[in-house]
Order: structure tokens, then C-alpha cells, then sequence
């Protein structure tokens, strides 16, 4: 950084009027340029001061966030609602992108931006403007400006609710006109003829713009008619945008000379001139201004004068335009270098090479700053580097099989800005790689196969994960089994049927299905791996299952089951059931051994309620209101116990008869049958109460055995079975 010689500083006597009061910021724009959200247009806004207190500032490191080459040179770039707006250089036309991604939206007109609009002219030497909406690039509207001339749209800008449009007669740089176009209708609202209009700036209600028509000038046009305010003459080759700060205008013109002038009437306040000859316009802050200057920049500031000047390295490197955005200017050079320094001292912060010249104005917005080349390649720096990707996928099926499809999705992997490349290798296999965020592919061979990701973001920055993932050999069919208990089931038994003993050499049974009960049609409708079932007849019963696995694969089979009748048949029966005083009853507890093979040990037992007499007993022995006897029954052998009993008094009376038995040594499977016979007394042609056999026609407790409960607490024990052994009879 070098500072100017104090010869140079002729500025010094205009500083005050220059940067005084005048110069304060103008609130309506600051409010107007912290609605944009971005960088709306060329120079920032419509007061082309290329200065913004309200954006972010990024840097001073920066690092390229993305970067696209679009085929034609660069030249200023607008960046607004989350679109970037590139223009061409010699070109109506441009290319809007995503500002975040950098990914193409559309082409075509682009000269502006205005109320949520972008306009543009049908061609760099067209006749039409276009109204178009920067989400899609659809033309909204057009309109034709007519002069009866042969003409052409050189510069757009909005101002309220209407377009500015300065057009210039076909060949000739010195004639033209500037329209007023009503955005609503597209009327022409006022047209101004006779000027031949530059670059221009709009504030307070003027439009302010080098004019060509004649001697070059400055002039000033109220927006509400077209009349003119005031025209002064610049005595210039060639002259720039102007720029309006507070009461203030900056034009830059050929000479390299920076001139400001009054906006009120135009008076001329002062001259700086340098000794170079780029005359790009400055950046306009209320503390400052930073201009280009030739191979550099400079900056002026209210108490010094000339603050300081950088210069870029290397001969006949312009600078092209200059943005402020706090405490950073921003801009590129021919030299090929974006220069970030430091507003206050101009110190340089840092700077980004790219491969081409840099000419347009760059665009501050979203903590970025984009800026495009000659060679057509758009950038997007920022201060926050673009982070690796992270990569991450999962398989289905989880135990893939050879010879079956395996999905691979890498939708789980993550990145700070977005992946546009996934890339997938097989290792141990024959697979070649694959493409796409999702992929399939089949397996020929087993063994741990290595299935390596990488994914790359749209910075090409990439990360790489890898996976190992078992194949086994193909599906194996599971087995299906049977088994039950009892053995022997007889008619009625509940017989349970277990599945359990299945397997599935390489995976596991999800699904038991039974067809049990015979019916053709109704297949398999019992679910589980262990069910129970009554069968209702004798005789040899197929019993079906079908398993199903963790793969979807079926097995099957039967089992014949023999259904007996029941084996052992007990009854329990009254000669009478109605009986009068003085009458007796027939109870008798008979059991029948349809076994072939197999003796049955057995007790029976009655059991009588009070008020009943029992007056002779067969086959058993007697106690207090209870009569049993153990028995060893013979295969195809019966037996049974009787009492004869008549009633003490009128009423029902409940007679209970119970058997415990087993089959052969089993002692194990102790079984129980109950019944009751119930005898009705009555008085007619009755005599008084007798007593019972025992002499206790009241007793209701029974030693050991009651109805229902005398043997239902120690059924199945092993006091039972040893009761029942030691009174088993010997031979």
C-alpha cells in the first residue's frame, strides 16, 4: 500500500462540501437496500453507490463455495431472493443460478432488477423490453418502445412503479430518448427526447445520467414528467455511471478525473485527477470513497483527504468496479487476482487468484461474494469453507443370499451443501462399480464382500465409506415336525400339537400353520407353534403343518394320529330317582376296562349327603357317609360298587360318586371322573325320618372324601398314588 504524494491532494479545499452534512446516508435507501435481502443490481442500487452497512461482510479469508464456467466473459452481477443474475458482456442476455448450490435456473434477458422483477430487452440491439420472473424466466409482459426511428434499448431502471428506458437510434451514440413505462399497463408515461443516454442513477425523484447528445453533460430529469432539472456540461471524452450520495453526484470520466457535482442544481463542487486513465465508477459510503484508479484503487475519506491507495501488482491490471460492504472493499483486476483490503487503512487482506481477467462489479450477498471472469466462469467465495461430505449407506435384504438382489441407499448420507455424485465399488466379487444414489446388484459367489461409497458435494469435495457385508449361499428350505401328546388321545381328550421341533437350516420359522380338523376346505386356519385340539370321533387322523421361514420358503408335513374311544368308561346311575319315605334306591359307581393290554388301578368312591339312610352296601367298604373301594382292574375286566339308600325326610338330595384311576404302573398320569345322582324325595305314603347306616342322620362331614372335594385336594399327589399303591389288592 503506498499513499499519494501531498502535491496530488488538491481535493483538500472541496473535502468539506464533499463530505459534510450532504453526505449522510440516505435512509430511505438504506431501508430499501436491507429489504433486497442481496445485491439487487449493479452498483448495488439505484443510487449506484456499491456500498452496503447492513450485509454481511465476509472474509477477509475467502474459499471458493462453488464455481461454474458459463461459455461467455462475465460482466456485473446481481444476487437477490436466492438467485444470482449473471449478465454477459456483449450480450442482452445472462444466466440466473441457485445462489446457494450455483446450479443453472434459466437463461436469458437480464439488465435489472426492480420490485421483485427482473427486466431485460429482447436483444443487445432490440427495440422490446421484457418483464420477467426471476424464479423461472418467464415473460410476464413486453413492450415495444416506438420513436418512428430506427432505435435501439440501451439501459433499463426501475423507479417506483414504473421502468426507466433510455434508447438510442440505430448507429448513432449521439441521438436518442429516454420513456417513462408504466409497469401496470406498459403505457408510456412521458418521453424526454433529444438526449443520449449512459449509465444512470435514480434519487430524490431525478434520474441523473451522462449524456451524449452534443457536448458530454450531466444531466437531471424529474421522474414525475421527463422535464429537465438542470444540464451541465463535463468538457469529457468519455464518461462513466454517475453515483449519488446524500446532495452529492460522483461521475468518473476519461481523463481519469473524479468530479462531483450539487444534485440540487448541478453545480460542479470539485475535480480529483489521478494519472492513470481507468475511470470506473466509485463506491460510495458516508465516510468515504473508493474509486478505481487505473491499476488500483483510491480512497478519500472527510478528515484526511487522499486516505491511501493500493495498487495491484502488475502493468495494465484496471481494476473493475468496487464494492464496500463495511469494513472490506471488494474487486477484481485484469491481472486475474479479487483483492479484499481493509476500508480504513487499505491494508490488503487477502486475494483469490482465478485463471482470467476480472472486469464486471462483483455482488455481495448471503456472506458471499460472486464475481464473474472473461474466460465465463461465475464464482461464489465465502468465509465458511465448504465442509466434507458425510458419507453413509444401508442394505436391505440385512443377510443378503447369493443369487438375490441387494438394494444399496446412500439417501442417509449428509452434506453442508449438496452431493452430486455417488460412487460404489464391490470388493471380493465380479460386480463392476455403480452409479446413482441408489443401486442394486446381485451377488454370485458367498463370503464378506467390501462395498466401498463415495460421495462427492458440488465443490468436489468428496468422503468415502466402506461396509462389509456377509453374503451366504442361497436359500435352504426349512423342515417342518410333528409331534403331540397324549399318544393315545381318545375321543374328547385334549390333545396338544407342537411344532417346535422345525427348523430352518439358515434362518429362522416365522409362520406355523395346522390343518387339523379334517374339512378339505378349510386348510390350513389354526396359527402357532404349539395348538390343541378335540377330536369328537375315533379313528386314524392326518394331521398337516406347514412352516414358513424368515426367507418366505415353505415345508410341510403329516402326521397319522389314532383317535380310541374312550378307553376307560365309567358310570354313575340310580335305580330310582323318585322315592317316596318309604322307598329305597339303587346307587351304583361302575367302571369297564376296554384296555387290551393294561390294568387299571382304580378307587371308587360314594358319597351321601344327611338325610339319607344307607341300608345295604355291595363291593365296598362303608364309612361316615362315604363308601369306596380300590380295585385292580383286569384288561377287558369291569366292576363296581353299590348302595342302597332310602331318604329320612322330604327334599332333594345330592349323591356324589368320583374315580381315580391310572393305567397300568403309570402313576404319573393320574386321571379323575365325577359325577352325581340327584334323588328326589317325597312325604306321600311315607313314614317317619330313619336314621342312616351309621346312625348320624345329620352328619355332613365325610372322613378324607366329600362330594366334589373329598379327593379333589390331594387328585394327581403323590399321597394319592401312595394311597392308592398300598391299597392296590395283592395276589
Amino acid at each position: 500500500m503506498t499513499f499519494l504524494d501531498p502535491t496530488r491532494r488538491r481535493l483538500l479545499q472541496y473535502v468539506p462540501v464533499v463530505l459534510g452534512a450532504g453526505s449522510q446516508i440516505d435512509v430511505a435507501q438504506a431501508a430499501e437496500n436491507s429489504r433486497a435481502e442481496g445485491w439487487p443490481m449493479a452498483q448495488h442500487n439505484k443510487k449506484r453507490t456499491s456500498s452496503s452497512d447492513v450485509l454481511e461482510a465476509p472474509g477477509p479469508q475467502l474459499e471458493t463455495e462453488w464455481s461454474r464456467n458459463l461459455g461467455n466473459p462475465i460482466g456485473d452481477i446481481m444476487a437477490v431472493d436466492g438467485t444470482v443474475f449473471a449478465t454477459i458482456l456483449g450480450s442482452a442476455n445472462g444466466l440466473a443460478l441457485n445462489a446457494e448450490t450455483g446450479e443453472g435456473i434459466w437463461s436469458g434477458p437480464i439488465e435489472t432488477y426492480h420490485n421483485g422483477y427482473i427486466y431485460g430487452q429482447n436483444s443487445y440491439y432490440g427495440d422490446t423490453i421484457h418483464q420477467i420472473d426471476p424464479s423461472n424466466g418467464e415473460i410476464r409482459w413486453s413492450k415495444t418502445i416506438e420513436t418512428g426511428n430506427s432505435e435501439y434499448v440501451s439501459r433499463l431502471i426501475g423507479n417506483r412503479d414504473s421502468i426507466i428506458v433510455a434508447v438510442k437510434e440505430d448507429g448513432s451514440q449521439r441521438t436518442g430518448s429516454l420513456h417513462s413505462i408504466s409497469i401496470d399497463d406498459q403505457r408510456q408515461q412521458w418521453v424526454h427526447d433529444r438526449v443520449s443516454v449512459g449509465g444512470m442513477a435514480i434519487a430524490d425523484g431525478s434520474v441523473y445520467f451522462a449524456d451524449y447528445a452534443g457536448p458530454i453533460s450531466l444531466h437531471s430529469i424529474d421522474l414525475n414528467d421527463g422535464t429537465s432539472n438542470w444540464d451541465i456540461e463535463v468538457n469529457s471524452f468519455d464518461v462513466g455511471t454517475p453515483t449519488v450520495q446524500g446532495n452529492t453526484i460522483y461521475l468518473p470520466n476519461s481523463d481519469a478525473d473524479l468530479m462531483a457535482f450539487g444534485a440540487n442544481l448541478g453545480t460542479k463542487k470539485w475535480e480529483f485527477n489521478t494519472p492513470d486513465d481507468n475511470f470506473g465508477s466509485p463506491a460510495v459510503t458516508d465516510e468515504y470513497v473508493v474509486s478505481p484508479l487505473g491499476e488500483g484503487v483510491f480512497c478519500l475519506s472527510q478528515d484526511m483527504g487522499i486516505n491511501w491507495e493500493f495498487q495491484v501488482e502488475e502493468d495494465w491490471a484496471p481494476v473493475g468496479g468496487v464494492a464496500v460492504v463495511r469494513d472490506k472493499v471488494y474487486f477484481g483486476a485484469r491481472d486475474g487476482n479479487f483483492y479484499v483490503l481493509d476500508l480504513h487503512t487499505g491494508e490488503e487482506l487477502n486475494r483469490f487468484e482465478t485463471d482470467s481477467e476480472i472486469v464486471g462489479s462483483p455482488a455481495i450477498a448471503y456472506n458471499k461474494v460472486y464475481f464473474g471472469t472473461e474466460d465465463g466462469t461465475i464464482y461464489a467465495l465465502t468465509d465458511q469453507p465448504n465442509k466434507r461430505p458425510d458419507p453413509d449407506f444401508s442394505y436391505s435384504p440385512r443377510n443378503p443370499r447369493v443369487d438375490t438382489e441387494v438394494t444399496f441407499d446412500a439417501s442417509e448420507s449428509t452434506d453442508d451443501r449438496s452431493i452430486v455424485e455417488y460412487d460404489w465399488t464391490f470388493g471380493n466379487s465380479n460386480l463392476g462399480p455403480g452409479t446413482g444414489e441408489i443401486v442394486s446388484k446381485v451377488f454370485e459367489t458367498p463370503g464378506r464382500k467390501d462395498v466401498e461409497l463415495t460421495v462427492t458435494d458440488d465443490q468436489d469435495t468428496s468422503a468415502t465409506i466402506s461396509k462389509s457385508v456377509d453374503v451366504v449361499r442361497a436359500n435352504q428350505v426349512p423342515e417342518a415336525r410333528i409331534s403331540h401328546s397324549p399318544n393315545e388321545p381318545e375321543v374328547g381328550d385334549s390333545v396338544t400339537f407342537e411344532g417346535t421341533a422345525s427348523s430352518d437350516p439358515d434362518g429362522t420359522i416365522e409362520k406355523f400353520e395346522w390343518d387339523i380338523d379334517q374339512d378339505p376346505s378349510s386348510g390350513y386356519h389354526i396359527d402357532g407353534d404349539v395348538v390343541e385340539y378335540s377330536f369328537e370321533s375315533p379313528g386314524d387322523k392326518n394331521v398337516k403343518l406347514r412352516v414358513t421361514d424368515n426367507d418366505g420358503l415353505e415345508a410341510s408335513t403329516e402326521k397319522q394320529v389314532t383317535v380310541v374311544q374312550q378307553q376307560v368308561n365309567f358310570e354313575f346311575t340310580g335305580t330310582q330317582t323318585e322315592i317316596t319315605l318309604d322307598e329305597d334306591a339303587i346307587i351304583t359307581l361302575s367302571i369297564v376296562n376296554y384296555l387290551s393290554n393294561k390294568e387299571v388301578t382304580v378307587q371308587l368312591v360314594i358319597n351321601t349327603p344327611s338325610g339319607i339312610s344307607v341300608s345295604s352296601v355291595a363291593g365296598a367298604d362303608s364309612g361316615s357317609n362315604q363308601y369306596n373301594a380300590v380295585e385292580t382292574i383286569d384288561p377287558a375286566s369291569q366292576s363296581s360298587i353299590s348302595i342302597r339308600l332310602a331318604a329320612n325326610e322330604p327334599g332333594e338330595f345330592d349323591v356324589g360318586g368320583i374315580a381315580i384311576w391310572y393305567r397300568g404302573d403309570d402313576e404319573d398320569d393320574v386321571n379323575r371322573y365325577t359325577d352325581s345322582v340327584t334323588i328326589q324325595a317325597q312325604s306321600e305314603g311315607g313314614s317317619a325320618d330313619r336314621s342312616d347306616q351309621n346312625g348320624d342322620p345329620t352328619s355332613s362331614e365325610a372322613p378324607g372324601f366329600g362330594i366334589g372335594t373329598a379327593l379333589g385336594g390331594v387328585a394327581g399327589s403323590s399321597a394319592l398314588i401312595k394311597w392308592l399303591h398300598d391299597r392296590r389288592p395283592r395276589e
